[in-house]
């Protein structure tokens, strides 16, 4: 009757019978829940976790709970303890490797399944949501596979957070494409559920094509699961986000918060596709249906301004705001283009 009561506080799962919430509550649940927040709240307890061995330990508990998920993607849906038992692993996971290199390294080279893994899960659960008329779904296992997609979506931005082992995992494991397909199903969406895989799926391909070069070309020549060239779909995505003055330029003041980011997302990783290649140049021009990349050049600029200043030096990452100016760089150098005929 206790644990059936404070569920929530302990992080157990909604809806299951009391006998099952008492065999859930053990000391590996209690560990790993004591251990996210740990992580969450102060920072030198990551290198902690890892020195004392429990970066380790955890990720054996991690990859049984992968392996799990995985017998059989077309039981997912029903699939609820699962389910509930791997977010709350991969939550402690996306904790501890949060800005620190050291655990992020260690999580590549000793598991170097885990990214192909998370991938793998991000691909079937995705390839569920979309196909909901082949195989109903409730509105109660939606929510669950949802959140279970965005918790590995964050992990993996984490591991290929300025990673090149990250990144070479991601590529082989074809992480564009699972990125590229989460992108398609946010976007038809307007729940804070798709905004967030929306943003997450555009950060995750953002961290893996601006210096991954195999990766960048995989995406200028990508086309979606709905066959659409995924350049096309970012330059509707990014047109989609944006209002234009009756002067021709972009009018922020006209555009929500959540809208700059996307557009701001979008336009980051358009310039990272089309760096050094002409032919996705082009592409490019004809998906944003018109002559210029200056509409790109626009909302990054003022994404960055935005960004510093709420930040006042404060907390933001200088390797971020490097990388957005490079990428700005890059798309500004093509204002002095114009495209072929």
């Amino acid at each position: 009757d206790l644990v059936a009561d404070v569920t929530a506080q302990l992080g157990m799962p909604p809806d299951v019978d009391p006998d099952t919430l008492a065999d859930l509550l053990n000391a590996e649940h209690l560990m790993v829940q004591t251990c996210a927040s740990l992580s969450q709240r102060h920072a030198p307890f990551r290198d902690t976790f890892r020195e004392v061995g429990g970066l380790a330990v955890f990720c054996n508990i991690l990859m049984d709970s992968l392996l799990a998920m995985a017998l059989d993607p077309l039981k997912l849906p029903s699939m609820h303890v699962p389910t509930w038992r791997l977010v709350r692993d991969m939550k402690l996971l996306e904790a501890v490797t949060y800005m620190n290199q050291a655990n992020q390294t260690q999580v590549l080279q000793e598991y170097a399944t885990a990214v192909a893994s998370l991938v793998s899960l991000v691909a079937s659960l995705t390839a569920v949501l979309r196909d909901k008329q082949r195989q109903p779904i409730t509105p109660q296992q939606r929510e669950r596979m949802e959140g279970c997609r965005l918790a590995a979506l964050k992990v993996l931005v984490n591991l290929t957070n300025h990673n090149p082992l990250g990144w070479s995992q991601f590529y082989e494991a074809d992480g564009v494409s699972a990125a590229l397909a989460v992108l398609e199903t946010s976007s038809e969406g307007d729940g804070m559920g798709d905004y967030d895989a929306l943003t997450l799926g555009l950060g995750l391909l953002i961290n893996n094509t601006e210096l991954h070069t195999h990766s960048r070309l995989t995406l200028a020549a990508a086309f979606l699961p709905s066959g659409e060239r995924a350049l096309l779909f970012l330059g509707r995505l990014f047109r989609s986000k944006v209002v234009t003055g009756d002067n021709g330029r972009t009018d922020f003041k006209s555009m929500p918060v959540d809208v700059v980011v996307v557009a701001a997302y979008t336009s980051v990783l358009i310039g990272c596709a089309v760096k050094d290649n002409e032919e996705a140049l082009e592409t490019v021009y004809e998906a944003l249906e018109g002559a210029s990349v200056r509409p790109l050049v626009e909302v990054l600029e003022y994404f960055i301004v935005c960004h510093e200043e709420a930040d006042k030096g404060q907390t933001a990452s200088s390797d971020f705001i490097d990388s957005l100016s490079s990428v700005l760089q890059t798309l500004a150098g093509y204002l002095k283009q114009a495209p072929t005929a």
